[in-house]
Order: C-alpha cells, then structure tokens, then sequence
C-alpha cells in the first residue's frame, strides 16, 4: 500500500526516446514529508523532532537502512488546511538522515541530515492511524548536488561589491522594479559562481528558480548575499547547532544567564517559549491576563505572553514571546529567521 514503511526512498525511472535517442530520465522518490518554515541553504540541517506523526516516522526508521524524507518549505493557511491534498505541486527538498537519537522518554529525536535534491509534489495522501503523517511521490528537480563546502578564499573586496549590488537592488525593489531587481540579483549571483566555489549561493539560486514571483525571488538571494558577507567578516561563528548552542536569556535583574537545553527549532513558526521552571529561575513573570493564541504547526494553545530578551552568538533579541512547553528554552523562526539573514545556518559539525 502507498502508506507501507517498505517503499521509502523507492527509485523509479522513466526514460523516452526510440532506440539510438537521448533518453531523459525522471526521477522519483515516496517518501513522508516534513513541513518545515524556511528550506535550508547550507549542507546539512539539525532538527528537533517532537510532533507525534513524526515521531511516527521515526519509530520505523532503521539505522542500517538509508533513511530519507522531504522538507516542505512553509505553507500558506489554505494549502496547510487543505492536508496532504495541498501539497501537490509544492517544491521542497530530500534530507538523507545522518544521524539521530531518541530524546528522554522517546518525546522527541535530535537528528542530523543532509541536504539533497530539490523535487516537485506529484501525488500525496495521509497514512491513516499515523497522526496525520504526510506522504508524497516526488520528482527530483535537481541532481548531483556537491559536497564541497564554500571556499574560504573569497577576498574581502567582493564585500563592497556585493553591498553596492544590493543597496542597488533594494533601491529597485522600493521603487517597485520586482523584475529589474530579481534579474540584477541573478546576474551577480552567476557572476559571482563563475569565479569562486559558493554552494550554498548555488543551491540558493536554484531555490529562488522555484518561485514564481519575483518578489520573492529577490528575497530569497538577498538573504544568500547576507550570508556571503557574513562569511567573509565572521568565518568561524556561522554555524549554529540545534540542540547545543549557547543561548542566553535576561533575568529581572538584568543578568543575562545562559540556559542550558536550549533548542532551536525551524519547525517552530510561532513564539519562542520558556518554560515554567526557566521563567520562575530567572525571576521573570507575566503580567496577568495577557494569555496569547499561538499557532503551531500542528495545532493552537493559550500561553500566557511575556517580553523575552534573548541572546545568541552576541545578538540581542528582545521579543513578545511565550510561557509554555517543557523546552527550557524553545527557540522559533522569529529569531532564527532574523539569524539566517545574518548569514547564519543550522548544521553545526
């Protein structure tokens, strides 16, 4: 059946063209597909696992097994509501598990994966009895990604020429040129792969190829370019890990106290959370009566709403966010988001 453990990863081939033609091969993977806020640009990504339909996906992985899965880049309300049967004709991407592990009490998995191929949803259903996991049959976009990293050598020169190009491009954008934009983005982005080995800009213009709007296009590359900066000014600080990372928080007193178990979590769209216990250690209480909807991924809950002062890798985040979870710090997308354009990636070694 579509929802059997057995086909995942299942390769087919459809080739065309008689005998002595060219054949075009189309690639297809099924394969259980996670929804993830923003589709990664570097080589691998951590996730924190703790949804119970991907918790159901772990509990039949076998680590002797090549294990692999599709990312899909955050939906909009419509397409989300409408379950697996508005996935069809999304893009995403194919993470090849590395390594993971069970948290306490099997709640959640840490894991670690590579980032593969781009692919189009040609077909999706639920598994039934799986809390809702999502399936899709998938055609590979793109092939024979390279395992290289970014080359460290890029001279400090390309700074200002890259700041000159984008202070060009916003200057368009503004103005309401979404197209002259794009194309002046694409065009140094090439310029740029022509001369050094950059696969995460690669990977990023490919993704930005995806998008029908160009708009978003531009966005997608801006936030590459950020990221080339980054590199070029802080080389050794870009990368960020999951479930290890230094993060620090504001207690009442002003003191900034590290807190550990800390989780960053791409699949956390909504608030960053603090829980009970790491509220009440660092002395911080919510003002009464100020109760917030957050939405997740997965559903909706009332937590009570308070102003978190956030630091990581010496950058301050004074946020609205929540108190609620077990995490003691559940770090979300309006953090990460911000980190991502400033170069940062999830995937730490």
């Amino acid at each position: 059946t579509q929802s059997t453990w057995g086909t995942l990863g299942r390769l087919e081939s459809q080739s065309s063209g008689g005998a002595g033609a060219f054949s075009s091969i189309t690639m297809t993977l099924q394969v259980p597909l996670f929804l993830i806020s923003q589709l990664p640009t570097s080589e691998t990504i951590e996730l924190n696992l703790f949804e119970p339909r991907y918790l159901h996906m772990c509990s039949r992985w076998d680590s002797r097994s090549r294990i692999r899965f599709g990312m899909i880049e955050g939906l909009n309300g419509s397409r989300l509501n409408a379950g697996s049967s508005g996935l069809v004709g999304c893009h995403g991407m194919i993470a090849e598990v590395q390594t993971y592990k069970w948290g306490p009490g099997n709640r959640t998995v840490q894991l670690k994966a590579a980032c593969g191929d781009l692919f189009e949803v040609a077909k999706s259903w639920d598994e039934p009895n799986s809390h809702n996991l999502m399936w899709g049959l998938v055609t590979v976009l793109e092939k024979g990604r390279t395992s290289k990293r970014d080359r460290s050598g890029i001279p400090s020169s390309l700074a200002a020429t890259l700041k000159k190009t984008m202070a060009s491009g916003a200057s368009m954008y503004n103005s309401g040129q979404l197209n002259a934009c794009c194309d002046l983005y694409v065009s140094a982005a090439e310029e740029m792969l022509k001369q050094f080995e950059m696969p995460s800009l690669a990977r990023a213009v490919k993704t930005s190829k995806l998008q029908p709007d160009p708009g978003e296009r531009s966005w997608i590359l801006e936030d590459a370019f950020k990221a080339v900066l980054n590199q070029i000014r802080l080389p050794s600080v870009r990368c960020l890990s999951v479930a290890h990372e230094v993060v620090e928080v504001k207690a009442s007193d002003n003191r900034w106290v590290a807190v550990q178990g800390a989780v960053l979590d791409t699949g956390n769209a909504a608030r960053t959370l603090l829980s009970r216990h790491t509220a009440a250690r660092l002395g911080l209480s919510p003002p009464g009566g100020q109760d917030m909807l957050v939405q997740g991924v997965s559903g909706q809950g009332v937590f009570p709403r308070l102003v978190i002062c956030v630091r990581i890798k010496g950058l301050e985040y004074p946020i609205m966010g929540a108190i609620g979870g077990e995490t003691p710090v559940l770090v979300g997308m309006d953090i990460l988001r911000d980190l991502f354009q400033q170069g940062f990636a999830l995937g730490a070694p």
